[in-house]
């Protein structure tokens, strides 16, 4: 390769290498700058392996569902087991069970803030609402905090101002709420 490309391009150290350059490579070997670019060094290419992959767990095989959730994080399985011990009364037992799936599938975080939510301030969101035709059913349930759960609801002004100050939502946040609220057919917050 040092023969072939000796008189069409520099060897030496690369000088102000691109980003994809910087990003792949540690620049401690010698290559060639050919027409303004600098070919990437074969001898200086970086590799990891996947550590945290494991064949074991599996959502098919008794086994593999046991392994998957032995590796639930502790503070997602205490409060789980105080989800458990919570009455579901009117309720069916389907949305009390979707709603701790669902609660361990977000890893106990809400959906609109992404605050890891303890028991007592889990809310269980329908995205498409009862009384429009939505179901208990897993995919259209979403775990939100308590006080993000009444702002997607609320009609009146002075409720939305109090919601609003006590979340102090950022753009993103609000953007995600919005969408929640315009399948409920509510107005979209600014």
């Amino acid at each position: 390769m040092y023969n072939l490309l000796k008189p069409i391009g520099k060897y030496g150290n690369p000088i102000k290498p691109s980003e994809t350059y910087k990003r792949l490579h540690k620049n401690n070997f010698r290559t060639y700058k050919i027409a303004g670019a600098y070919l990437f060094p074969l001898g200086d290419i970086q590799t990891s392996n996947a550590m945290n992959f494991s064949q074991n767990i599996c959502n098919y095989t008794k086994e593999g569902r046991l392994k998957l959730h032995q590796n639930i994080r502790a503070n997602v399985a205490i409060e789980i087991r105080k989800m458990l011990q919570i009455p579901y009364g009117k309720d069916k037992l389907e949305i009390a069970d979707n709603r701790i799936s669902r609660y361990s599938m977000q890893l106990g975080k809400c959906a609109v803030t992404g605050e890891f939510l303890t028991s007592n301030k889990v809310h269980c969101h329908h995205k498409l609402p009862r009384h429009m035709g939505g179901t208990d059913e897993f995919n259209n349930l979403v775990i939100v905090h308590k006080d993000v759960h009444r702002l997607i609801h609320a009609t009146s002004e002075k409720t939305i101002e109090r919601y609003r100050t006590i979340l102090q939502l950022n753009g993103k946040q609000l953007k995600k709420l919005n969408q929640f609220r315009k399948v409920c057919n509510l107005v979209a917050l600014v």
